[in-house]
């Protein structure tokens, strides 16, 4: 931070002044939106940014994928993405911008996937579940059937 003053005197030895405090700050905010997701319904996202000054503006925006991805609350630090057209791998990014312009980010991977139908062994019910949910709930199968418990 710095103060600069200006004093100005006339022929006639009169005096005035005025100062005007100049902030310098040159880092920018620390945007960290967590790890890689993979989903098939809404995820809720909260990064954390840190900054030395206050941060003036948080900006969620989509920078890559097949679709579009529904951002809640694109002007909010945390954000939950409600819907994507189309299956695939979508890139979102936030953006946090301090008073002083300085502008950090960071981005994510989501991939998404739509349900699909599975069958438990044995005939037993149906079961809709996403992709990842799908390959423990197999292993969870696989491991019950060794040790001779049914589900």
């Amino acid at each position: 931070t710095y103060v600069l003053r200006l004093t100005v005197s006339d022929a006639l030895g009169n005096t005035a002044f005025d100062t005007v405090t100049i902030t310098w700050g040159t880092t920018a905010p620390v945007v960290d939106v967590g790890a890689d997701l993979a989903a098939n319904s809404t995820v809720s996202i909260n990064a954390t940014v840190t900054s030395g000054q206050s941060i003036a503006s948080y900006a969620w925006t989509q920078t890559a994928g097949p679709g579009t991805c529904t951002i809640v609350s694109p002007s909010s630090e945390d954000t939950d993405i409600s819907t994507c057209s189309t299956d695939g791998v979508y890139t979102l990014q936030l953006t946090a911008t301090d008073t002083l312009s300085n502008a950090g980010s960071d981005s994510l991977t989501l991939t998404v996937s739509d349900l699909f139908h599975h069958s438990c062994p044995r005939g037993e019910s149906m079961i809709y579940v996403g992709f990842l949910e799908s390959f423990v709930f197999m292993l969870e199968v696989m491991l019950q059937n060794l040790r001779g418990i049914h589900i």
